[in-house]
């Protein structure tokens, strides 16, 4: 369950994700974006992909899209966002970073590989200008599906030990 409650308008996103010709990890074309073109949305967790289909987003579209960083047994780190015509009725404000003293977490789990944020979105893309729209900021774990090489995973726990001291 999220922490926000939504109005969404299933025909206009819809109609406005028929004028999009492609997602973002299409336009960018590195390794990274394709490896999530490619993985993306047969690899999505189920209720992540079932919430974005709810809400009408066409799950090869992403608005945004990067890799966070690569993980063990071949997975890789995602973030980016999808948006849907709608607005924000109810739930979590969106307070903005830095967080004062108030410890927040601002993803919602809606499973162990997979969470997600909603924040009002005002930008300026086309088409989605002049639209009332929401951003689906997610954070999904994927399988690295392409042959060849990709970045090493970073071990944290290596990491701290070999810091020098102060």
């Amino acid at each position: 369950m999220l922490s926000w409650v939504v109005e969404s308008d299933s025909a206009c996103t819809r109609s406005l994700y028929r004028l999009v010709t492609e997602g973002a990890a299409e336009r960018c074309g590195c390794l990274d974006c394709q490896n999530f073109q490619t993985a993306r949305p047969k690899n999505f967790p189920t209720p992540f992909a079932e919430l974005l289909t709810s809400l009408s987003v066409d799950l090869h579209k992403e608005v945004g899209v990067s890799l966070v960083a690569p993980l063990e047994g071949k997975r890789s780190l995602y973030s980016g966002n999808y948006l849907f015509c709608g607005s924000i009725v109810a739930g979590r404000p969106h307070r903005g970073f830095p967080f004062l003293a108030e410890r927040v977490d601002v993803f919602d789990q809606v499973h162990p590989e997979a969470h997600v944020a909603l924040r009002p979105f005002s930008g300026s893309d086309l088409p989605w200008r002049d639209q009332p729209c929401v951003r689906v900021e997610f954070l999904v774990v994927l399988p690295w599906v392409l042959a060849g090489d990709r970045a090493r995973p970073i071990d944290l726990d290596r990491a701290s030990r070999d810091e020098p001291s102060s």
